[in-house]
């Protein structure tokens, strides 16, 4: 018999539908259990003496207990179990202001050519990280604006370690990314990933809307990377851009980027008055991403490369993966809902809204499109019913219903009908097929790609 303690980086929680799991701080998404394995760890509060069995010689062998060696090691509080009365929702989009000193031309927060400049008070970010502790939300990623810009941040990341969770992303333009913003992380034991956007060589502040972005852009990619953080670049493709990208990627790759990924520069309300003449068409972009790609995929890389909603590619293990196939190494499952990362990360915006994801909020707000605000309503009220809990829950055999051409479409059960993001941006309707995705088909990119890739010795994963 022995007292036990879940590890320090250890909770248990239970979630409707997902009643034994814990999480461990750190990581994105909650580990399974069964029920005898959950009904041992509730003990295991180092209160009171449990026997030694090959359950907790398990347990132990996998780090998720220790043996208490100091009778004043106790459980933190956010250790303590706790029941969340809705669906599993580990991760939360917060987007903590729309001040910015950029003015990108493409913004997907803005409603038109306008300046957003709304941001959660201090005590609204409290709030709602109490209310995303309720239903157990551990992994957060930060956006903006951008969030840097608040002289409050390193009080706002304290807060986020205080109750247990961890920042997973961090979406910022590198203006004011610090040694010291990056210290700060280590000290409460996060690495999340920067997110830093970066739009090519010669052109970054063109499209930025700053003089200068640039180079305060370059530095804090080689100091997060110098600081040892991963490094996601986000980097826009269209028209005017596209003689930069293969000079760009081959900067980024040599500084030690892990990922850039390449996003069609997209027809969000504010680029469609700014520079939608420069849009490259889908079938545009899949062209120029099937070159880049026979370009980069030849020479020797490690930064992985991501064609937003197309492609994925690993020059390290020499694989790739399809990203317009919801159904690729699972069976297709028609209760399954449209996008499992909208209904898994609620975006909350910085007027409180809540968006399927964040990339919708202008279109949201300039089509006068509300459903629901953490700031008037219960996170778990609006999680469980109501417009958003309808348009996040709605389920692939629901579209399918709704559309005529998918369901004489032999390919639905391959892609079930793509973002409805973009679902929505063409069509105004959620429930709409994406019709970017439709074009993968008809014009044969997902067969070029495949021939593509494993011609350069690429193998599908």
């Amino acid at each position: 018999m022995a007292p036990f303690l879940l590890n320090k980086d250890i909770a248990l929680r239970s979630w409707n539908k997902l009643p034994f799991a814990y999480y461990r701080r750190g990581e994105n998404l909650p580990h399974v259990i069964d029920r005898r394995d959950f009904t041992t760890l509730l003990y295991c509060d180092g209160t009171e003496d449990i026997e030694e069995n090959e359950i907790t010689s398990k347990l132990l062998k996998e780090g998720i207990i220790i043996r208490k060696e100091n009778k004043d090691e106790n459980l933190l509080s956010w250790q303590q179990f706790r029941y969340c009365n809705n669906d599993v929702t580990p991760s939360l989009n917060i987007e903590i202001t729309q001040r910015c000193d950029c003015n990108c031309r493409h913004c997907f927060n803005a409603t038109g050519n306008n300046t957003p400049k709304e941001e959660l008070t201090f005590e609204n970010i409290l709030k709602i990280l109490d209310d995303a502790q309720k239903c157990g939300v551990f992994a957060l990623t930060i956006t903006g604006g951008e969030p840097l810009i608040r002289k409050d941040f390193k009080d706002i990341v304290d807060a986020i370690d205080e109750r247990g969770m961890s920042i997973r992303e961090l979406n910022t333009n590198g203006s004011f990314l610090t040694t010291d913003i990056l210290d700060h992380f280590k000290e409460h034991g996060d690495k999340p990933l920067i997110k830093i956007s970066f739009d090519g060589i010669g052109y970054h502040d063109a499209l930025r809307g700053n003089p200068g972005m640039e180079e305060k852009s370059l530095y804090s990619i080689k100091l997060a990377v110098k600081s040892g953080f991963q490094v996601m670049v986000q980097m826009n493709i269209n028209k005017e851009n596209l003689s930069t990208i293969i000079p760009s990627l081959e900067m980024l790759d040599e500084i030690g980027v892990s990922t850039t990924r390449i996003i069609r520069t997209i027809e969000t309300p504010q680029w469609a008055k700014n520079g939608v003449s420069a849009t490259l068409s889908w079938e545009e972009y899949y062209e120029n991403v099937l070159n880049i790609l026979k370009d980069y995929c030849s020479k020797d890389h490690k930064m992985k490369i991501i064609s937003w909603l197309f492609l994925t590619v690993d020059p390290v293990s020499k694989s790739y993966r399809t990203g317009y196939e919801k159904f690729t190494t699972k069976k297709y499952n028609s209760r399954l809902p449209l996008c499992s990362a909208c209904k898994g990360m609620p975006a909350i915006g910085s007027s409180g809204k809540i968006y399927p994801c964040m990339q919708m909020s202008g279109y949201f707000d300039l089509k006068g499109i509300d459903d629901g605000n953490v700031l008037k309503t219960e996170l778990i009220e609006l999680l469980n019913k109501g417009a958003y809990h309808d348009r996040t829950y709605m389920t692939v055999e629901e579209r399918l219903s709704k559309n005529e051409k998918c369901r004489s479409c032999s390919h639905y059960e391959k892609c079930a009908g793509g973002c409805p993001a973009l679902g929505l941006l063409y069509s105004g309707q959620y429930a709409h097929y994406d019709p970017s995705k439709c074009l993968i088909y008809e014009n044969g990119f997902d067969i070029k790609a495949a021939e593509l890739l494993t011609s350069l010795g690429y193998d599908a994963k």
